[in-house]
């Protein structure tokens, strides 16, 4: 439903917030959708949030993120370790693409870490941090992507529950 198309200008849109959309291949519906208002917000990555781990554990990493993000996106965060190189491990996206998990390859030490989010993340609706897939027509380049960190600390364990 990009605007600034022609068939979009003369035409109007495809769908309207309200419509109920179904995906049928020879008569059986394969999928269905409820088109809801426009999407122009991108992922906020100053509001995800970041469960706590141990050090000595392997414990996952989960961040709620604000919203779901394209499941293709899912290597477009990583996490960067207290010498700064990333940290090998498993990524993953779960609960309806809205957490993003890592579970590390080695034991968490202490220190200081951080989430390094690429600029180039987008949400299901195609909008990036700070810069919406819908700009005022075609005649609006997109904003250079720049990458995004959530800083975090693992303190060391004190063998304390």
């Amino acid at each position: 439903m990009k605007s600034g198309l022609v068939a979009h200008e003369q035409l109007g849109p495809i769908v309207s917030p309200g419509d109920d959309i179904v995906l049928a291949l020879r008569g059986r519906p394969l999928k269905a959708w409820h088109v809801i208002e426009d999407d122009t917000q991108g992922p906020r990555v100053s509001s995800w949030r970041l469960s706590h781990v141990q050090a000595g554990s392997r414990q996952p990493l989960v961040v709620t993120l604000d919203a779901p993000i394209d499941g293709r996106d899912a290597d477009h965060v990583a996490v960067a370790g207290p010498d700064g190189s990333r940290l090998a491990g498993m990524a993953s996206l779960g609960m309806a693409e809205a957490t993003w998990v890592f579970t590390p390859r080695a034991a968490w030490r202490a220190g200081d870490y951080r989430v390094v989010v690429r600029g180039t993340i987008e949400d299901a609706a195609g909008n990036r941090p700070d810069d919406p897939f819908e700009a005022e027509g075609l005649s609006k380049p997109r904003v250079e992507p720049t990458d995004l960190f959530i800083a975090f600390q693992v303190n060391a364990s004190t063998g304390q529950p």
